[in-house]
């Protein structure tokens, strides 16, 4: 995807903390198939470990390498930082908010580890700031997530004057 004139470049790779030759180096296919060698590894990992939990790393690296060889090559740290994060998934919540007449993102917060309300309320004291001192009237739809539906999230839209439209089926596209 090249630079389509709604957002540059440099501010998303900003967005996202990598660097604009980082993002011009990206090759689909490359990345498709180290992803696939990566699943491939962890998939053997999680069959040894499960029939013999306390096996070590070395050993596993070993048995796959003798196993497979050079048909899905993976380099020994790579696979060793797959073992090490292979208990430990990392998962963050990205909160947006989006105009959606603009299609402009106007408060965005990620890092959070759950589905409290820290995200959203960040996102969206964000996104209030751009209107600050501006009369407007703003509908804000989501989905029934518990984050959204939160006393302290939707408190805040109506100190501020905003409607609280929410989906009944769960979809945030849904009737918006």
């Amino acid at each position: 995807m090249r630079d389509s004139g709604r957002y540059r470049i440099r501010v998303l790779c900003e967005l996202v903390g990598v660097s604009k030759q980082a993002y011009y180096q990206y090759d689909d296919d490359l990345a498709l198939a180290r992803a696939a060698r990566e699943v491939f590894a962890l998939q053997y990992i999680r069959g040894i470990r499960s029939c013999d939990p306390g096996i070590g790393g070395t050993k596993i690296w070993n048995m796959y390498r003798g196993e497979f060889g050079c048909d899905f090559p993976i380099r020994r740290d790579r696979f060793c930082r797959i073992i090490d994060g292979y208990n430990r998934h990392h998962f963050c919540y990205l909160s947006m908010i989006l105009d959606a007449y603009t299609e402009e993102i106007v408060g965005w917060s990620g890092g959070g580890p759950t589905l409290d309300t820290d995200c959203p309320m960040a996102a969206l004291r964000m996104a209030l700031k751009r209107i600050e001192g501006k009369n407007v009237n703003l509908i804000h739809h989501s989905d029934r997530g518990c984050q959204y539906a939160s006393r302290i999230y939707v408190d805040t839209h109506v100190e501020r004057g905003i409607q609280v439209s929410m989906t009944e089926s769960g979809d945030p596209k849904d009737n918006a």
